[in-house]
């Protein structure tokens, strides 16, 4: 009778996260003059080229535009993030690179 060795695997089971995320899409926007905008750069690849171009055709409309950067691809935007874009800009952009 043969030995039959079994080694063990260790499988990483991430936690799911714990808050309610409730997401809905906002209103289009008409149009970009005198809007403020935001950019939010998921840091996909070549994504900040994405955005910076987007921005740059923005700039000639919009009243305002600001840049936010994710600390990392995986992570929510922090509360206080989010509620600065809401509070400050009537639209967000966010784009994904490759």
């Amino acid at each position: 009778m043969g030995v039959i060795v079994l080694e063990s695997i260790l499988v990483h089971v991430p936690k799911p996260i714990d808050k309610k995320v409730k997401s809905t899409l906002a209103p289009k926007l008409s149009d970009l003059n005198n809007a403020n905008i935001a950019f939010l750069d998921n840091l996909k690849p070549q994504s900040d080229h994405v955005l910076n171009g987007i921005s740059e055709l923005a700039q000639g409309h919009a009243a305002s535009i600001k840049m936010f950067k994710k600390i990392d691809t995986p992570t929510l935007l922090p509360d206080d993030v989010i509620g600065e874009i809401k509070e400050n800009f009537h639209g967000m952009i966010t784009g994904v690179g490759d």
